[in-house]
């Protein structure tokens, strides 16, 4: 890899939680370019402990406690920290002066070798579709480098990609993107080849000015794309459905239903792909672990993105049997005295909570409920309604987003009187195992944000998983 760094003044404007998060690994990656780094953060240095430690011995500069617009107009290069708003005034200083803005990620893009390379964003299923496509790609035998918005930055792994592309080898990168990651795309003329876009569904309306602005976010990811492009789309959303029209390249579709037109779905059991001609790619019957809708629909967006990289039929097969899908995500994560505790923590949009009650509250099984949180300025009315439907006892943790949700469980006519509101964890499972009986399902789904109570929806996840494996 060609350096182009030496020198130059990049500054990194956030201390990262995680060891190989963007921001860490963004200030690793530039000193160890030759670059001289300045590393700013709003927060006090006792507030940034735990992601400080992670950039111990490292030869940069620090100006912690707040911005500085001088820190801003003289750097080369700006890595800006995903979804911090505040950050906004002072981007704008350095993009009227010229200064390159990017992410991580789009540092990654922009330095990377010509290798197939898989972008996957949507609101809900991002993270399972773009871990199981890495793992059919690994399944395949190509060297399989999977990062972006899950605890790993692209720039971790450039050093070892550009070897094996050098060296011949067979490599394909597989990344998550967040609509925050996404933004400036278009500008700065990046893109996948191939682009999923699992399903767009209202998120995050509290650092969007509007639903179309937080769509336009998610649909940089095909924007700089020309003909050659290819775009893998959701034909059961209706939000994806529309972004057809938007696309520059080719579409491929996925649904859960046979449709005409060139993608995979499910007829008679079997997952179908067409393209030039069709074929069964795989059966059902042979998908071990991922169960639900949502998941049915995760399969196929990865189904189709592991076709188009050309991979054979029986690595698809055989990671279908074997992937028991992410942590904090529909985890199964004990059971204790007949009931089963769930960790569904990034549930953090009403339509992710539907979705597991409709998997885990079928007739005949009783759901204690753990949700509730900050609101994101989302529509709480289909959730009260599932609530109301399969949810025998609920427990809400305080925000604004709780208030809201009861303000529409009232207006469905749902009896749940004195709902107890709980301000930790501890508190919250506790109530839970002291109701539920045999059989019973104990569910953390708070389609909610997490702060206020927690640092985010991880360490939200993390306390139900300890809470729950002491009981």
């Amino acid at each position: 890899m060609k350096n182009t760094t030496t020198n130059k003044k990049v500054l990194i404007t956030g201390v990262g939680r995680y060891k190989l998060g963007s921001n860490n690994s963004a200030a690793r990656f530039f000193v160890e370019q030759g670059a001289k780094v300045t590393i700013t953060d709003p927060k006090q240095t006792r507030e940034l402990a735990a992601g400080l430690k992670h950039l111990k011995g490292l030869k940069a500069t620090y100006h912690l406690g707040g911005y500085r617009a001088t820190d801003f107009k003289s750097a080369d290069l700006i890595i800006k920290n995903q979804g911090n708003r505040s950050l906004d005034p002072f981007l704008r200083i350095a993009e009227r002066k010229g200064i390159e803005v990017t992410t991580d990620v789009g540092a990654f893009m922009a330095l990377a070798p010509p290798v197939p390379t898989v972008g996957i964003t949507g609101t809900r299923g991002k993270s399972t579709t773009t871990a199981l496509l890495g793992e059919m790609i690994a399944a395949s035998g190509c060297a399989s480098y999977v990062g972006g918005n899950m605890k790993v930055s692209p720039l971790n792994f450039l050093d070892k990609l550009w070897r094996d592309h050098l060296h011949g080898r067979c490599a394909a990168v597989t990344l998550e993107l967040s609509s925050w990651l996404l933004e400036g795309w278009k500008k700065e003329g990046i893109a996948p080849a191939i682009a999923v876009i699992t399903n767009i569904f209202p998120d995050h309306l509290n650092t969007y000015p509007s639903y179309a602005a937080y769509i336009n976010a998610k649909a940089e990811i095909f924007a700089a794309q020309d003909k050659d492009g290819i775009v893998v789309l959701n034909r059961e959303n209706k939000e994806t459905r529309k972004l057809a029209s938007r696309c520059h390249g080719q579409i491929f579709w996925f649904s859960r239903r046979p449709f005409v037109g060139r993608g995979a779905f499910v007829r008679n059991g079997k997952i179908v792909w067409r393209d030039k001609k069709e074929e069964t790619v795989a059966r059902l019957s042979g998908v071990r672990y991922l169960s639900g809708e949502h998941n049915l629909e995760n399969i196929l967006a990865a189904v189709a993105a592991a076709k188009l990289l050309g991979i054979e039929n029986k690595a698809i097969v055989k990671t279908l049997r074997s992937f028991k899908g992410l942590p904090d995500r529909q985890e199964f994560v004990r059971e204790f005295r007949g009931v089963r505790y769930i960790n569904d923590t990034t549930a953090t949009s009403p339509d992710g909570v539907v979705a597991a009650l409709r998997r885990f509250g079928p007739k005949g099984k009783k759901i204690v409920l753990i949700a509730g949180g900050k609101d994101k300025e989302l529509d709480f009315r289909a959730m009260a309604a599932e609530i109301k439907k399969r949810v025998a006892l609920l427990i809400l943790f305080d925000g604004t987003g709780t208030e809201k949700l009861i303000k529409e469980l009232k207006r469905t006519g749902a009896k749940f009187d004195l709902v107890p509101i709980v301000k930790n964890m501890r508190t919250a499972v506790k109530l839970a195992a002291g109701e539920a009986k045999r059989n019973d399902v104990v569910l953390l789904s708070p389609g909610a944000a997490s702060f206020g109570l927690f640092q985010n929806e991880f360490d939200r996840g993390a306390q139900f998983v300890k809470c729950v494996k002491s009981l």
